[in-house]
C-alpha cells in the first residue's frame, strides 16, 4: 500500500506509534538501557515521511486544530 492511500486517521495513527516508539527509545538511551539506534531512526523517517505527506494534503499534523479540519472534511 502507498502512503498516498492511507486515510489521515490511519496516517495520525501510524505517526503516533512511531512517536511513542521513539520517547520509549531515547528515554532509554537517556537512562543508558541498551536500545536499537536503527529503529530509532527508522521512526523518525517515518514521523518524517507521514508530516510531508500531511503537508501535501494541506495540514500540520501537529497542529490540532488543522487536523479536526482536515478530519470533518
Amino acid at each position: 500500500m502507498k502512503i498516498e492511500d492511507l486515510s489521515i486517521d490511519e496516517l495520525l495513527f501510524d505517526r503516533q506509534e512511531s512517536f511513542n516508539d521513539v520517547v520509549s527509545l531515547l528515554t532509554a538511551q537517556f537512562t543508558g538501557t541498551p536500545y536499537d539506534e536503527e529503529r530509532l531512526l527508522g521512526n523518525l523517517k517515518i514521523i518524517e515521511t507521514i508530516r510531508i505527506e500531511c503537508n501535501r494534503r494541506g495540514f500540520d499534523p501537529a497542529q490540532f486544530d488543522q487536523v479536526k479540519k482536515a478530519r470533518d472534511t
